[in-house]
């Protein structure tokens, strides 16, 4: 990969069959000259590898791209051909996998593989008042190649009408529009949740565009482990044209990888931190549930989450809920969205301190409920102490060269005010609660 730095980065998904024609603009929307490629190159749809190169070398004849991609990605392609392989065997003699010009890799094929036919998903989607952003997600969830859904959008702003207009303007019968007055992310998951006619359910973002296969790919591992109750995907951003941009990806980002993994609750192999080192499990923009097992947790914590005290926190929270109740997740990067990152850095700024108040206060909302965790937090709070502020370990990894390192002490400020964040949270809902007598007990129960 190429040391490539001082610019932005034109970032691009590639499929390598075959290789399209690849045509980099000369310059960002800003006016700044592309210095590097980051692509994520795809086999049959499929995530293998991801390059940063520069740009001079994108913008080279299509038989010499071909030639230097497939030559970089020479292993990734052959590990995938290998699993391809391997999946046609496992299918029975009788699946039309065996007779048909197919890749078995590809959702259809492997919900084929198993003998099932699609059945209903719910997507839920909580939005705030953007509608032309909202209408640009709403296009793609409309185009997913999964054939059989249903989009929930839970309006958080219904008083406005922007909502309503992007949902209009889609004009699909499959889309259904519901109000939620209560602020937060977590209360319009839920009432999504709570609304949803389906065994499984989709968590996304109104800031995302979803690949077509995002849902097919979201929603196949379920059929192939009962045992999961929870499946996550890939984030990607959406562009890498600004500094801030570019440092959000530095400070980790939203993806995890392009390795395909499963999580238990007493797997020890994810380090000493784990299941704490949330981070590995995926982020709320692309998630999906078993319906059943999800509202018997209790949702998503309606005291944790955007538009409350606490600002964040309420996904992974679900997470380990999740492992707690005896399931897995699975992470399945075929799953993709582009999300819009901030593109200032002042507005990265708060995006970090917010992210350190949401994860501590997630902390301290478990620790307070339960008194397995609270000995379980104490024993590797030396490691996560570590984790956070040495300069070598994984979660700093990245931050090389130009990172601001004023990042750091705003995340460190938000990861010290999370406790009194949480309980100022909790408390706040509580009195809600008293006074408005809402009937939101099934998400209240597990506080």
């Amino acid at each position: 990969m190429a040391d490539v730095a001082g610019g932005p980065l034109w970032l691009k998904v590639v499929d390598l069959d075959p290789l399209p024609a690849l045509q980099p603009p000369a310059q960002s929307p800003q006016g700044a000259e592309y210095v590097g490629a980051q692509l994520v190159l795809r086999l049959h749809k499929q995530p293998i590898a991801e390059l940063i190169l520069p740009i001079e070398q994108i913008r080279v004849e299509h038989e010499e791209l071909d030639k230097l991609l497939t030559g970089l990605a020479a292993d990734a392609i052959h590990a995938h051909l290998q699993h391809d392989e391997q999946l046609t065997k496992d299918f029975p003699d009788e699946s039309p996998q065996k007779t048909q010009q197919r890749w078995p890799c590809a959702w259809s094929s492997r919900m084929a593989g198993l003998g099932c036919v699609a059945p209903q998903v719910s997507i839920v989607l909580a939005t705030y008042d953007r509608p032309e952003r909202l209408f640009r997600t709403l296009k793609t969830l409309a185009a997913q190649t999964y054939p059989a859904f249903e989009v929930l959008i839970v309006d958080n702003c219904p008083e406005r009408p922007g909502a309503a207009t992007a949902v209009e303007r889609v004009n699909d019968r499959r889309f259904r529009l519901l109000a939620e007055t209560r602020p937060g992310t977590s209360h319009a998951r839920n009432t999504g949740l709570m609304a949803a006619s389906t065994d499984i359910v989709a968590f996304t973002d109104d800031d995302v565009d979803a690949d077509p296969d995002w849902l097919g790919n979201l929603v196949v591992p379920f059929f192939e482990d009962p045992t999961i109750a929870c499946v996550t995907g890939l984030i990607l951003p959406q562009r890498l044209d600004t500094p801030a941009e570019l440092t959000f990806e530095k400070f980790g980002g939203f993806s995890k990888g392009l390795v395909e993994r499963d999580f238990t609750l007493d797997d020890d192999s994810h380090g000493r931190l784990y299941p704490y080192n949330v981070g590995l499990f995926g982020s709320g923009a692309c998630a999906a549930f078993r319906r059943p097992v999800f509202l018997d947790i209790g949702g998503f914590a309606t005291d944790l989450g955007p538009a409350t005290i606490a600002r964040g926190g309420e996904d992974l929270d679900a997470y380990l809920n999740v492992l707690h109740a005896g399931c897995g997740i699975h992470y399945s990067p075929a799953a993709i969205v582009r999300h819009e990152s901030r593109t200032e850095m002042s507005a990265l700024a708060q995006q970090v301190y917010s992210y350190g108040v949401g994860v501590s206060a997630m902390i301290t909302r478990r620790v307070l409920h339960s008194p397995a965790e609270r000995r379980a937090v104490a024993r590797i709070m030396p490691v996560a102490m570590k984790y956070v502020l040495a300069s070598d370990s994984p979660k700093n990894a990245k931050k090389i060269g130009s990172y601001p390192r004023h990042l750091d002490l705003y995340e460190l400020a938000g990861l010290i005010y999370g406790p009194l964040a949480y309980l100022r949270s909790r408390h706040r809902q509580r009195r809600q609660l008293d006074s408005k007598g809402s009937g939101d007990e099934i998400w209240t129960r597990r506080l």
